[in-house]
């Protein structure tokens, strides 16, 4: 998925958080997705490290 339709998705993901809960409820609800972003950020680095060691073992 590009750039550009992953920021198109946030988008519209904001604005129908925003129409559907108070600003209150949409931002708190905003800031827990940015930290399971950031989690699933750091697995997907992980993930990605990992299956690297494994190539490498592979090829021993």
């Amino acid at each position: 998925m590009t750039r550009r339709r992953v920021l198109s998705l946030h988008n519209q993901c904001v604005k129908a958080m925003h129409m559907t809960f108070g600003d209150k409820k949409a931002l708190a609800y905003l800031y827990r997705l940015t930290l399971e972003t950031q989690r699933l950020e750091q697995l997907v680095k992980a993930v990605v490290e990992l299956t690297k060691e494994l190539l490498q073992w592979c090829r021993k």
